[in-house]
Protein backbone atom coordinates (compact mmCIF):
# COMPACT_ATOMS: atom_id res chain seq x y z
CA UNK A 1 0.00 0.00 0.00
CA UNK A 2 1.41 3.36 -1.01
CA UNK A 3 1.74 6.08 1.56
CA UNK A 4 -0.54 9.02 0.85
CA UNK A 5 0.72 12.56 1.11
CA UNK A 6 -1.02 15.89 1.33
CA UNK A 7 -0.38 18.85 -0.94
CA UNK A 8 -1.04 22.10 0.93
CA UNK A 9 -1.38 25.44 -0.87
CA UNK A 10 1.90 26.75 0.52
CA UNK A 11 3.75 23.82 -1.02
CA UNK A 12 3.21 24.91 -4.64
CA UNK A 13 6.80 25.91 -5.35
CA UNK A 14 9.42 24.57 -7.71
CA UNK A 15 11.79 23.37 -5.01
CA UNK A 16 9.10 21.35 -3.22
CA UNK A 17 7.81 19.83 -6.46
CA UNK A 18 11.29 18.82 -7.55
CA UNK A 19 12.28 17.21 -4.25
CA UNK A 20 9.38 16.13 -2.04
CA UNK A 21 6.68 15.46 -4.63
CA UNK A 22 8.79 13.88 -7.35
CA UNK A 23 10.55 11.69 -4.82
CA UNK A 24 7.14 10.32 -3.85
CA UNK A 25 6.27 9.18 -7.39
CA UNK A 26 6.30 5.39 -7.89
CA UNK A 27 7.69 6.02 -11.40
CA UNK A 28 7.69 8.53 -14.23
CA UNK A 29 8.69 8.44 -17.89
CA UNK A 30 8.98 10.42 -21.09
CA UNK A 31 6.57 9.54 -23.88
CA UNK A 32 7.72 10.61 -27.33
CA UNK A 33 10.21 10.46 -30.15
CA UNK A 34 12.58 12.95 -31.76
CA UNK A 35 10.64 16.11 -32.57
CA UNK A 36 7.37 17.44 -31.18
CA UNK A 37 4.85 14.98 -29.75
CA UNK A 38 1.43 16.00 -28.44
CA UNK A 39 0.35 13.79 -25.55
CA UNK A 40 -3.37 13.05 -25.66
CA UNK A 41 -4.98 11.37 -22.68
CA UNK A 42 -4.17 8.72 -20.13
CA UNK A 43 -6.20 5.92 -18.56
CA UNK A 44 -5.55 2.97 -16.25
CA UNK A 45 -7.17 -0.46 -16.52
CA UNK A 46 -8.27 -2.66 -13.63
CA UNK A 47 -4.86 -4.33 -13.52
CA UNK A 48 -3.01 -1.04 -13.14
CA UNK A 49 -1.58 -0.89 -16.68
CA UNK A 50 -1.33 2.66 -17.99
CA UNK A 51 -2.60 3.59 -21.48
CA UNK A 52 -1.39 6.73 -23.23
CA UNK A 53 -1.99 8.27 -26.62
CA UNK A 54 -0.02 10.83 -28.59
CA UNK A 55 0.03 12.45 -32.01
CA UNK A 56 3.48 11.99 -33.48
CA UNK A 57 5.45 12.00 -36.71
CA UNK A 58 8.51 10.50 -35.06
CA UNK A 59 9.80 6.98 -34.56
CA UNK A 60 7.54 5.94 -31.69
CA UNK A 61 8.23 2.46 -30.28
CA UNK A 62 5.95 -0.37 -31.33
CA UNK A 63 5.65 -3.85 -29.90
CA UNK A 64 6.16 -7.08 -31.82
CA UNK A 65 2.39 -7.68 -31.77
CA UNK A 66 1.47 -4.16 -32.94
CA UNK A 67 -1.64 -3.70 -35.06
CA UNK A 68 0.34 -1.25 -37.23
CA UNK A 69 4.10 -0.95 -36.81
CA UNK A 70 4.65 1.99 -39.19
CA UNK A 71 3.53 5.59 -39.48
CA UNK A 72 1.09 5.93 -42.38
CA UNK A 73 2.00 9.49 -43.35
CA UNK A 74 2.46 12.79 -41.55
CA UNK A 75 1.30 12.80 -37.95
CA UNK A 76 -0.42 9.64 -36.75
CA UNK A 77 -2.02 8.56 -33.50
CA UNK A 78 0.10 6.28 -31.34
CA UNK A 79 -1.30 4.12 -28.53
CA UNK A 80 0.83 2.57 -25.82
CA UNK A 81 0.32 0.38 -22.75
CA UNK A 82 2.87 0.74 -19.97
CA UNK A 83 3.23 -1.94 -17.31
CA UNK A 84 1.72 -1.10 -13.93
CA UNK A 85 5.22 -1.10 -12.46
CA UNK A 86 6.39 1.37 -15.11
CA UNK A 87 9.21 -1.00 -15.99
CA UNK A 88 8.33 -1.65 -19.64
CA UNK A 89 6.23 -0.76 -22.66
CA UNK A 90 3.96 -3.80 -23.00
CA UNK A 91 2.19 -2.68 -26.16
CA UNK A 92 2.60 0.05 -28.75
CA UNK A 93 0.91 0.61 -32.10
CA UNK A 94 0.19 3.28 -34.68
CA UNK A 95 -3.35 4.21 -35.79
CA UNK A 96 -3.78 6.52 -38.72
CA UNK A 97 -4.63 7.33 -42.30
CA UNK A 98 -2.69 8.91 -45.14
CA UNK A 99 -2.87 12.46 -43.75
CA UNK A 100 -2.27 14.05 -40.38
CA UNK A 101 -4.08 12.74 -37.31
CA UNK A 102 -3.82 15.82 -35.11
CA UNK A 103 -5.31 17.45 -32.05
CA UNK A 104 -6.64 15.77 -28.94
CA UNK A 105 -6.58 11.99 -28.81
CA UNK A 106 -8.66 10.22 -26.17
CA UNK A 107 -8.28 6.77 -24.63
CA UNK A 108 -10.52 4.77 -22.31
CA UNK A 109 -9.36 1.34 -21.15
CA UNK A 110 -12.32 -0.81 -20.10
CA UNK A 111 -9.85 -3.71 -20.03
CA UNK A 112 -6.74 -4.79 -21.92
CA UNK A 113 -9.03 -6.39 -24.50
CA UNK A 114 -11.31 -3.34 -24.88
CA UNK A 115 -9.31 -0.16 -25.31
CA UNK A 116 -11.25 2.72 -26.88
CA UNK A 117 -9.34 5.34 -28.85
CA UNK A 118 -10.98 8.46 -30.23
CA UNK A 119 -9.10 10.78 -32.57
CA UNK A 120 -9.40 13.23 -35.45
CA UNK A 121 -8.53 11.11 -38.46
CA UNK A 122 -7.96 11.23 -42.19
CA UNK A 123 -8.78 9.02 -45.16
CA UNK A 124 -7.31 5.55 -44.75
CA UNK A 125 -7.95 5.26 -41.02
CA UNK A 126 -8.45 1.52 -40.34
CA UNK A 127 -12.09 0.46 -40.33
CA UNK A 128 -13.96 -2.71 -39.53
CA UNK A 129 -17.10 -4.05 -41.19
CA UNK A 130 -19.37 -2.57 -38.49
CA UNK A 131 -17.52 0.75 -38.61
CA UNK A 132 -17.98 1.52 -42.29
CA UNK A 133 -20.85 3.92 -41.77
CA UNK A 134 -19.60 7.09 -43.44
CA UNK A 135 -16.63 8.13 -45.56
CA UNK A 136 -15.72 11.80 -44.98
CA UNK A 137 -13.78 13.52 -47.73
CA UNK A 138 -10.99 14.81 -45.49
CA UNK A 139 -11.09 14.82 -41.70
CA UNK A 140 -13.55 13.06 -39.42
CA UNK A 141 -14.29 11.57 -36.04
CA UNK A 142 -12.59 8.22 -35.70
CA UNK A 143 -13.10 5.51 -33.11
CA UNK A 144 -11.01 2.39 -32.74
CA UNK A 145 -11.59 -0.35 -30.18
CA UNK A 146 -8.43 -2.41 -29.70
CA UNK A 147 -7.81 -5.79 -28.13
CA UNK A 148 -4.22 -5.34 -26.96
CA UNK A 149 -4.05 -8.99 -25.92
CA UNK A 150 -4.51 -10.17 -29.52
CA UNK A 151 -2.05 -9.93 -32.41
CA UNK A 152 -2.09 -8.28 -35.81
CA UNK A 153 -5.40 -7.59 -37.53
CA UNK A 154 -7.34 -9.33 -34.73
CA UNK A 155 -6.54 -6.39 -32.46
CA UNK A 156 -9.04 -4.16 -34.26
CA UNK A 157 -12.37 -5.01 -32.64
CA UNK A 158 -13.94 -1.91 -34.20
CA UNK A 159 -12.75 0.86 -36.49
CA UNK A 160 -15.00 3.68 -37.65
CA UNK A 161 -14.21 6.85 -39.64
CA UNK A 162 -17.19 9.16 -39.36
CA UNK A 163 -18.11 12.68 -40.34
CA UNK A 164 -18.88 14.98 -43.26
CA UNK A 165 -16.91 16.87 -45.90
CA UNK A 166 -15.14 19.37 -43.68
CA UNK A 167 -13.43 19.31 -40.34
CA UNK A 168 -14.83 17.15 -37.53
CA UNK A 169 -12.49 17.06 -34.55
CA UNK A 170 -12.53 14.87 -31.43
CA UNK A 171 -11.88 16.45 -28.02
CA UNK A 172 -12.94 13.77 -25.55
CA UNK A 173 -14.36 10.27 -25.21
CA UNK A 174 -16.44 8.39 -22.65
CA UNK A 175 -17.71 4.79 -22.54
CA UNK A 176 -20.94 3.69 -20.87
CA UNK A 177 -21.60 0.32 -19.17
CA UNK A 178 -23.11 -1.06 -22.41
CA UNK A 179 -19.89 -0.37 -24.29
CA UNK A 180 -21.20 2.57 -26.28
CA UNK A 181 -18.69 5.33 -27.01
CA UNK A 182 -19.53 9.02 -26.63
CA UNK A 183 -17.31 11.28 -28.75
CA UNK A 184 -17.49 15.03 -28.25
CA UNK A 185 -15.72 17.48 -30.49
CA UNK A 186 -16.13 20.29 -33.00
CA UNK A 187 -17.50 20.46 -36.53
CA UNK A 188 -17.02 23.22 -39.11
CA UNK A 189 -19.38 21.90 -41.78
CA UNK A 190 -23.10 21.65 -42.44
CA UNK A 191 -24.79 18.44 -43.53
CA UNK A 192 -23.78 16.18 -40.66
CA UNK A 193 -26.21 13.25 -40.48
CA UNK A 194 -27.85 13.76 -37.09
CA UNK A 195 -29.83 11.07 -35.25
CA UNK A 196 -32.57 11.87 -32.70
CA UNK A 197 -30.92 15.28 -32.36
CA UNK A 198 -32.21 18.31 -30.46
CA UNK A 199 -30.06 20.43 -32.81
CA UNK A 200 -29.88 19.35 -36.46
CA UNK A 201 -28.09 22.27 -38.11
CA UNK A 202 -24.79 24.11 -37.94
CA UNK A 203 -25.42 27.37 -36.11
CA UNK A 204 -22.24 29.25 -37.02
CA UNK A 205 -18.87 28.66 -38.58
CA UNK A 206 -18.15 25.99 -35.95
CA UNK A 207 -20.31 24.07 -33.50
CA UNK A 208 -19.81 21.30 -31.03
CA UNK A 209 -20.89 17.78 -31.94
CA UNK A 210 -21.77 14.77 -29.80
CA UNK A 211 -21.74 11.35 -31.44
CA UNK A 212 -22.72 8.06 -29.80
CA UNK A 213 -21.29 4.95 -31.47
CA UNK A 214 -22.23 1.33 -30.77
CA UNK A 215 -19.11 -0.72 -31.57
CA UNK A 216 -20.69 -4.07 -30.66
CA UNK A 217 -23.65 -3.76 -33.03
CA UNK A 218 -22.55 -1.02 -35.40
CA UNK A 219 -24.30 2.22 -36.17
CA UNK A 220 -24.81 5.62 -34.60
CA UNK A 221 -27.79 5.66 -32.21
CA UNK A 222 -27.43 9.39 -31.48
CA UNK A 223 -25.70 12.44 -32.92
CA UNK A 224 -26.37 16.15 -32.56
CA UNK A 225 -24.89 19.55 -33.18
CA UNK A 226 -24.32 21.60 -30.03
CA UNK A 227 -24.10 25.35 -30.44
CA UNK A 228 -25.74 28.64 -31.26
Amino acid sequence: QKTAYEIRPREWSSDVCSSDLLASLPWSTYVGAAGDDVLGQIDVDTGGAVYVTTSSAGAMPTSADAFDSTNNGGTDTWVGRIAASGASLEFGTWLGGVGNETGATSVRAVSASRVYVGTTATTGFPTSALGQVETPATFGNALAVLDTTATGAAQLRFGGFLGVAGVVAVNDLAVDPRGRAYLVGAVAAAGLATVDAPDTTLGGTQDGVLTVIDPENGGIPFRTYIGG
